[in-house]
């Protein structure tokens, strides 16, 4: 089955997500010698039912992005280990997990710590919103009113690029300031 991202750790170790259920369901730790890291399975465990479409490395771990509920809605964090972050899983889950009617197709860090998300979703704001490093929702950063899915994200040099289905405000490519 496919896997959709992999993000290469500090030890030279992978974290891929995608949907598949070997060696474990959704998301696994591949060392660089290819070697299944059975303690991170572990820590995992059952935790994400669903799919995992995005993974970015961030604060001594990583976040992932798909469609799950557990251990939060669509967005989640875990440290390289593959313990949940519950501080952040948590304060997620209470501002935007309860609210988001969608799922996450892309996420990328941008050079605040702040996550930028997109993906297929309404609720908190039409397919793109800002989480703040805490897990918190950062409604006030100004973000285009979109009328389709965000697919892809990248920051580079200050600068935010959006792909998608999008067709407003411009044709499926966008650079925010």
């Amino acid at each position: 089955l496919p896997i959709s991202s992999v993000a290469v750790l500090g030890d030279g170790s992978y974290v891929v997500g995608g949907v598949f259920t070997q060696p474990r369901p959704t998301l696994a730790r591949i060392s660089s010698d290819g070697v299944v890291d059975d303690g991170f399975s572990s820590n995992v465990g059952d935790s994400i039912a669903g799919y995992v479409s995005t993974i970015e490395l961030v604060d001594g771990g990583f976040i992932v992005g798909g469609q799950f509920t557990s251990p939060s809605n669509s967005l989640a964090k875990f440290s390289e280990n593959g313990q949940a972050d519950s501080a952040f899983n948590e304060k997620f889950q209470d501002s935007v997990g309860s609210v988001i009617d969608g799922y996450v197709e892309k996420i990328a860090i941008d050079t605040d710590g702040s996550i930028v998300v997109g993906g297929w979703f309404n609720q908190p704001s039409p397919f793109l919103m800002r989480i703040g490093r805490d897990g918190r929702l950062e409604a006030d950063k100004g973000l285009p009113a979109l009328d389709a899915a965000v697919l892809s994200v990248v920051i580079d040099d200050g600068s935010t690029f959006l792909g998608g289905a999008f067709t407003a405000p411009s044709l499926h490519l966008l650079r925010l300031a």
